[in-house]
């Protein structure tokens, strides 16, 4: 099980909630659709549209995005990493802040405690409730 841990909206607060797995994967999921998205939107521009209402890409940029995706990333030319880069730009600020959320800062941008603290117990929590489990333990 993935633990993410929030702080509550106001910073004098530092009771803290975890956040389930499916929840991170909801707000990615949702940038990732965005992104799905965009491309589709670029992809049908480049189509032609025929009079029975399909779409048709051309031949060119068939093979052209066909090698892509059988290129590795770090053989990919600079260009289309920076594609790649821009659109990893569009979910980084949910890991963002989620981590800020995980380690928390104080007023001079350092680290707090608390929510470390607060993090490794309940990560010792969770394996102890793991063990317990797997040796068929309330």
């Amino acid at each position: 099980m993935l633990v993410l841990l929030e702080r509550k909206s106001r910073p004098e607060e530092t009771e803290i909630n975890t956040m389930s797995e499916e929840q991170l994967i909801e707000k990615l999921a949702d940038k990732e659709h965005a992104s799905w998205s965009r491309w589709m939107e670029y992809l049908f521009s480049r189509c032609e549209k025929q009079p029975d209402g399909r779409y048709v890409i051309s031949e060119s940029d068939f093979f052209h995005w066909y090698d892509e995706l059988k290129t590795p990333y770090n053989s990919l030319s600079e260009k289309v990493k920076e594609s790649d880069r821009k659109e990893v730009a569009h979910i980084l600020p949910i890991i963002k802040q989620y981590v800020s959320d995980l380690i928390g800062e104080d007023e001079h941008g350092g680290i707090k405690d608390e929510p470390i603290s607060a993090f490794r117990n309940t990560m010792r929590n969770t394996f102890r409730a793991e063990l317990r489990k797997k040796a068929g333990l309330k």
